[in-house]
């Protein structure tokens, strides 16, 4: 019995591992963009973003990256995460945004532009930009966290 007990969870375990995996029909002209871009990626898992907008994200050479591509495997861009910025950059943002920590950066790479994406804060406030690579700040997004338990009066 303690036999049967030990088989039929194993066979149950495969069969949710399996269910959780559902098999994605990824386009193979994105499949063959990606290869062809990525050839030493591991670990990919892929997403439908939108119907037109297909997504991996991956491990190459030890760092997590993402990459976004059309239906007809035209690559959109690349986003990897990174532990630091260059001094320069490093400065600039020292001096645009005093009080704010780097709290996560990432290199984009797309046709139409390579640099950072970096997320800053300071306590509750947080602000996304996108800087170039030469330093120049090009978008700002704020957010502010809502506080819990505000008061009404």
């Amino acid at each position: 019995m303690k036999v049967l007990s030990i088989l039929l969870v194993a066979l149950l375990s495969v069969f949710l591992i399996t269910c959780n995996q559902q098999k994605v029909n990824i386009p193979e002209e994105v499949q063959a963009s990606f290869t062809n871009l990525f050839p030493t990626a591991t670990e990919v898992e892929w997403e439908m973003e939108d119907e037109n907008e297909w997504e991996a994200e991956f491990e190459m050479d030890g760092k997590e990256a993402s990459a976004c591509f059309t239906s007809d495997g035209e690559w959109i861009e690349t986003e990897y995460e990174l532990e630091s910025l260059p001094e320069t950059i490093e400065t600039i943002l020292n001096e645009t945004y005093p009080g704010f920590e780097i709290d996560e950066i990432e290199i984009v790479e797309s046709p139409e532009f390579s640099g950072y994406e970096i997320e800053l804060k300071n306590g509750e406030e947080e602000i996304e930009i996108m800087v170039t690579t030469e330093g120049e700040i090009l978008e700002v997004e704020m957010e502010e966290e809502e506080e819990e338990g505000s008061e009404e009066g």
